[in-house]
């Protein structure tokens, strides 16, 4: 009979201390991502299998691809939620992050989950995997109309339109979105501006993408020319608070009184954070949003047999004072 692998050998193989092998299977924080494939490439070589014991406490897995842990501000309150609301529930928090391709490890512990949540947009292709195969939600908009999975997402369209409505009975007719919305988030919020805009016979002004938003210098020399031809707009909407902080140092520069000059909104703040940048906008509380994920969760491994769900969370309007009637108005 073949002799069984072990940590110690995947350790001696790599020449990492059986500490730093363990930690780089668990997918623990704090392992660099060559150290983690130096460990897994050993893994495949030598055979080693991960076992998760069964008699230890019921687990679920969070999936979410290492590309949206740029968004901190975001998943990390997501996460958060997701930990506190499964924790009362009775089960432990598995944090998986996708680095691309295959994780072996990460998919047997996936495996041997109770349920499952795949975060992000750049989940999808592994949620298809387990379509209807295992207890699970999908944080995002579905891929296709009857994808066998509970998916939980953002009313992005209708909070936009929300938001745009409330500027355009402000007065405000020159609208400006800043941001390349390319995520499909931000892009159903640039859908649901323009639809809103169409339907008053108004048409954006202006996108201005990441090109134009890369230092200060650039965008505010674009918009001194616009302010030396009469020509800016009376309501700049933001794609997130990075773009924020860069158009509110521009508009101190050229001198323009927020709102009095100009108004300037955002999405995806959250009202219920302290450290928030004030600024108008439509908010989303990303800590019950996570939540509400494990709820679905949770009905899901209760229920099995019952029909898929979509649910859409609307945004919270809130005002920061960053916004207020047209000065054209």
């Amino acid at each position: 009979m073949a002799k069984k692998v072990t940590q110690d050998d995947v350790a001696r193989e790599t020449g990492l201390s059986k500490y730093a092998v363990s930690r780089a299977i668990a997918g623990k924080s704090g392992t660099s991502d060559a150290t983690r494939e130096r460990v897994l490439a050993a893994c495949k070589k030598l055979g080693y299998v991960h076992i998760q014991h069964t008699a230890g406490p019921r687990y679920i897995v969070l999936m979410i691809p290492k590309f949206d842990l740029i968004d901190p501000a975001f998943w990390m309150k997501v996460v958060q939620g997701v930990e506190s609301e499964a924790t009362k529930g009775g089960y432990v928090l598995h944090v998986k992050i996708l680095r691309g391709g295959d994780d072996p490890l990460a998919m047997q512990d996936l495996e041997n989950a109770t349920g499952v949540i795949f975060a992000g947009y750049r989940s999808i292709d592994h949620a298809c995997r387990y379509e209807g195969k295992k207890p699970s939600v999908l944080m995002t908009y579905p891929p296709m109309d009857m994808f066998q999975m509970d998916c939980l997402y953002c009313a992005d369209v209708e909070s936009s339109g929300t938001l745009c409505q409330k500027l355009l009975d402000w007065g405000h007719r020159i609208f400006v979105y800043c941001g390349d919305g390319d995520r499909p988030s931000a892009k159903h919020r640039l859908d649901g501006l323009k639809r809103k805009l169409t339907q008053n016979g108004l048409e954006l002004k202006e996108q201005i993408g990441s090109s134009q938003l890369q230092d200060v210098q650039t965008l505010t020399a674009h918009w001194r020319k616009q302010k030396e031809n009469g020509e800016l707009p009376t309501v700049i909407l933001c794609e997130n608070d990075t773009i924020v902080n860069l158009v509110m140092r521009v508009t101190g520069l050229l001198q323009l009184q927020v709102p009095e000059d100009v108004s300037i909104v955002s999405f995806n703040n959250d009202p219920r954070d302290a450290g928030a940048i004030a600024v108008t906008g439509m908010g989303l509380d990303k800590s019950g949003f996570g939540k509400e994920a494990v709820h679905m969760l949770m009905d899901r491994i209760n229920r099995k047999n019952t029909p898929f769900k979509r649910v859409a969370v609307m945004h919270q309007y809130y005002d920061n004072h960053t916004a207020g009637p047209s000065r054209e108005r």
